[in-house]
């Protein structure tokens, strides 16, 4: 089971994970690339997979968890999120405020307080 993590309503998931047109409204999520956010943030969920930074340790040092000749990257892509010794998937991606509201869909409601829809 993968979470999905999303700054905007998830709805027909079967379509999301199936349709890349669809996953274009949630640009702020563990949907899409950086490679789909081209041009329209500098920043995501999904980063390109660089082999020589994944870090091993405990949960991260299984055989072949991360080879690419026998994952493909998107597979890896994912993988480098989950700990397979704890089975915790971790996403971390870092927003500045424009983007949050720019880009994510956000707003501001009072002073120093976003929320995003």
């Amino acid at each position: 089971m993968l979470p999905l993590v999303s700054s905007m309503p998830l709805h027909n998931l079967h379509f999301l994970l199936s349709e890349s047109i669809y996953r274009q409204q949630h640009i702020c999520s563990n949907l899409v690339t950086l490679k789909d956010l081209q041009g329209v943030s500098e920043t995501g969920f999904l980063d390109d997979v660089q082999y020589d930074s994944i870090s091993l340790g405990p949960g991260y040092d299984r055989p072949y968890q991360f080879n690419p000749s026998v994952r493909e990257a998107k597979s890896i892509q994912l993988y480098k999120h989950l700990n397979l010794k704890s089975c915790i998937w971790t996403f971390d991606a870092y927003y500045d405020m424009t983007e949050l509201i720019d880009v994510c869909g956000g707003s501001v409601t009072a002073d120093f307080q976003v929320r995003c829809n």
